[in-house]
């Protein structure tokens, strides 16, 4: 099987958030996905799809992360710009 861009995203913040990284770190995760020319709709609907594998309070850390993904938070910690 072909591993795809959205596997290797779903791996990182599957070990990011099982190591008990902090959303900074989540941050940095997804920031980095950006840059190597991940898509903003992949990196949604990866966070999206780890929601129902995680527990309550680390849903809530991928809740704020997709804020982050999404541009639904203040401007500074946005990852993509929107337009």
């Amino acid at each position: 099987m072909e591993t795809t861009v959205n596997d290797i995203l779903a791996r990182r913040i599957r070990t990011a958030i099982n190591s008990g990284a902090s959303l900074e770190q989540l941050w940095q995760v997804l920031h980095d996905f950006k840059e190597g020319g991940g898509e903003q709709t992949e990196a949604y609907s990866t966070l999206e799809n780890l929601r129902g594998e995680v527990s309550s309070e680390k849903e809530n850390l991928l809740l704020e992360a997709m804020d982050f993904v999404s541009g639904f938070c203040s401007t500074d910690d946005r990852i993509w710009s929107p337009g």
